[in-house]
């Protein structure tokens, strides 16, 4: 191992750590742990090491916008996974993955809001 890292080998080695990083993400969108659950907080866990580094990077946005929509009775999920999806949305516009993880997103807070809405309705009528 050498203890000297020349400038380069550096960013090399953090590009591919990246990488790595977001074929984790992706796997933990499909993998299951011994109850079959699906691996999601590998997902978020992985994208948001991404994120620390590259803000920016789109595909750990949507990643892990995807995990929070998709994980299961979590509380903050769905306003976490809109704000990466509209992060991402903004940043590449044209990507159709996004958008289409974006809509389902905004169908299920107006879905959300629809319920609340009759449910107030009924408490306060």
């Amino acid at each position: 191992m050498p203890t000297q890292w020349e400038a380069d080998d550096n960013i090399r080695r953090n590009q591919l750590r990246l990488s790595l990083h977001l074929n984790v993400a992706a796997c933990g969108l499909r993998a299951t742990d011994v109850h079959g659950e699906i691996r999601y907080l590998d997902t978020i866990s992985h994208a948001s090491r991404v994120l620390e580094v590259e803000p920016t990077n789109v595909k750990a946005l949507f990643r892990r916008g995807q995990a929070h929509l998709l994980r299961p009775n979590h509380i903050n999920g769905l306003a976490l996974a809109l704000e990466d999806l509209r992060r991402a949305a903004e940043l590449e516009p044209a990507d159709a993955g996004v958008r289409s993880m974006l809509a389902r997103a905004r169908a299920q807070q107006k879905a959300l809001d629809q319920k609340d809405a009759s449910m107030f309705g009924r408490m306060l009528g």
